[in-house]
């Protein structure tokens, strides 16, 4: 009984909602709708289809996020003659310079890339991976790793080589006949001393006698070494770029 009652109130309220319902959709028949101006058609204003302005949000969001990991941030604007509309899309070329403070400890900068009507369009993160100075080398000699060696050779005078002023006028790439050999074929200096005369030195003569030697460098291996020095450094610079459209 109680089920019955209910139901019986139920199609009463379902019955006064319809009569209310078609009261007002006669009333509003009666009035005449207001059509709306014509629209003119502004061929410079430019109306973004709904699938375009939800890609463009997208693209708006992941930007946003973006930048704020960046450390330094750098609008490039397109020109109006760098765009250029195809089917797939708005192309723009983008040409231009500018500086940037690039962080060698790992911070990122951004390009922030804007189409011709100032619209976010992409983003380039540059990251800074390793900075180095490179030097221009200027050469200044060859070498070898080498061993030093000496050769002497006692004259008295008026003996071998040691005779008038020869000792006085010995320099240091002079070619000493007693010193002959792998002593005056290697690359070395060659010295001359007065030395001692008479019969306690085994000389005839009293004069003073003559004491060459002589330097030299062996060399230990063929392997040739350049020595220089750096006329200017070059700075170079390793990055990880990564480019977002």
């Amino acid at each position: 009984m109680a089920k019955l009652i209910k139901s019986l109130i139920f199609k009463c309220i379902r019955f006064c909602l319809k009569g209310v319902t078609r009261s007002q959709r006669h009333n509003n028949e009666d009035i005449p709708p207001e059509s709306p101006p014509p629209a003119r058609h502004n061929p410079f204003l430019y109306v973004p289809r709904p699938t375009e302005t939800v890609i463009n949000l997208g693209i708006i969001m992941c930007l946003i996020g973006a930048v704020t990991a960046c450390s330094d941030v750098v609008s490039l604007s397109a020109i109006q003659e760098s765009c250029l509309m195809e089917s797939t899309g708005l192309s723009c070329t983008f040409n231009q310079q500018t500086l940037l403070s690039l962080s060698p400890h790992g911070q990122t900068s951004c390009l922030l890339l804007k189409n011709n009507r100032d619209e976010n369009i992409g983003m380039v993160t540059l990251n800074v991976a390793k900075v180095a100075a490179y030097c221009k080398p200027h050469t200044l000699y060859f070498t070898r790793e080498y061993i030093i060696k000496s050769k002497s050779s006692k004259r008295c005078r008026s003996a071998g080589s040691c005779h008038d002023s020869n000792c006085e006028e010995t320099d240091l790439q002079t070619k000493i006949s007693e010193l002959n050999g792998e002593a005056n074929d290697s690359p070395g200096y060659t010295y001359c001393a007065a030395s001692c005369g008479c019969i306690t030195c085994s000389c005839f003569y009293c004069s003073p006698g003559c004491l060459f030697w002589r330097t030299y460098a062996i060399p230990k291996s063929e392997k040739i070494y350049e020595v220089f020095s750096c006329s200017s450094w070059e700075q170079r610079i390793k990055m990880d770029m990564v480019v977002k459209v």
